[in-house]
């Protein structure tokens, strides 16, 4: 782990109650200019010019419209002292967008608290973070183009047109059951070592998964489902309303299927499964299960599985400790160091 600090004066009365108030941190090429408060994102985001990169500390921030090809990055998704995280949450509905610019829109390690509208984005990342809504809105038909997603937790997915999308070792749970909420139009998106919950199974057709757990919370399943799960290889069913979700193991050879009826019979008595997503649960297999269920690059299905398991800690540069003088100088500034720690 490598450690950077970075020293700054502030000037007036009020410098020591900003200094303790949320950090963020805008690079513009060498250059590095500080701002303070929970408005530092929108302040930071107002000086910020495409490929700049602005580092937030632990803290709530307002949200701010993104239409810039930037990378934000927090802290972390969530305050975990095992994994040696500290939550920066993004507070507010906000929209992002993203022109056909060939340039890339990134967060990472954030907790994004409110609604995010997507409004055409192209190139997007998103990476260890936490988002509560991530919507489509009613008056857009075009979506999100080329968007990744990793070591991500999203509660509620509205999206209906998501065209070369992947999610790596996510948790997506569509909420509002009209089995159009989570789907490509044109069979684009892919999932590998997810855990996804639908509502509907009319979007399960909609797009490719591998090496993934798919609950079926709803009690209109479709026992003739088989038919169109064969673009899901490698996967788990859990359908607490039909035993046949991936119905049956002869209609699926060669596809490495399984099927369940309650999530107890995958994650095991003592793992948590927690339906609604408020609190990171954990989504580990059964201590059984994780021998029994192997996908098809030899580790286990689910968000533990692949070249990448899920872990929620950053990797890239999180502003750590904050160090704020206890009086100024001679000159009336107030010293502070600001600590940046990278992997």
């Amino acid at each position: 782990m490598k450690k950077i600090v970075l020293s700054f004066f502030l000037m007036g009365f009020l410098t020591l109650v900003s200094a303790q108030a949320p950090i963020a941190i805008l690079t513009h090429g060498g250059n590095m200019a500080p701002y303070y408060g929970t408005s530092a994102l929108v302040d930071a985001y107002a000086a910020a010019q495409t490929g700049d990169i602005i580092t937030l500390s632990p803290g709530v921030f307002n949200a701010v419209e993104i239409r810039k090809a930037l990378t934000i990055r927090g802290a972390g998704m969530m305050t975990d002292s095992a994994a040696g995280t500290l939550r920066t949450t993004i507070n507010g509905n906000f929209k992002i967008h993203n022109g056909n610019t060939g340039e890339y829109l990134t967060f990472e390690g954030l907790y994004l608290e409110g609604e995010a509208y997507m409004d055409t984005i192209y190139n997007l990342n998103f990476t260890k973070c936490f988002i509560n809504k991530f919507v489509n809105p009613s008056y857009s038909s075009d979506g999100v183009y080329n968007a990744t997603f990793t070591h991500c937790i999203i509660r509620d997915i509205r999206t209906a047109w998501l065209h070369n999308s992947h999610f790596y070792n996510c948790v997506l749970r569509e909420n509002t059951g009209s089995g159009a909420d989570f789907f490509s139009s044109d069979n684009s998106t892919v999932c590998s070592h997810c855990i996804i919950q639908l509502r509907n199974d009319g979007g399960i057709n909609h797009f490719h998964s591998t090496n993934s757990i798919l609950l079926l919370d709803d009690g209109n399943a479709n026992t003739g489902t088989a038919n169109n799960c064969l673009n899901h290889e490698y996967c788990i069913g859990i359908c607490a309303f039909d035993e046949s979700f991936f119905h049956p193991a002869s209609h699926m050879v060669g596809q490495h299927n399984y099927n369940y009826i309650w999530p107890y019979q995958v994650f095991g008595g003592e793992n948590y499964f927690d339906r609604d997503v408020t609190v990171f649960a954990g989504y580990h297999l059964g201590i059984q299960d994780s021998t029994i269920f192997i996908g098809s690059d030899g580790t286990e299905i689910g968000i533990y599985g692949g070249a990448m398991p899920f872990n929620p800690r950053v990797s890239n540069p999180s502003i750590g400790h904050i160090t704020v003088a206890g009086q100024t100088n001679t000159e009336g500034e107030l010293p502070v160091e600001i600590e940046v720690v990278t992997e």
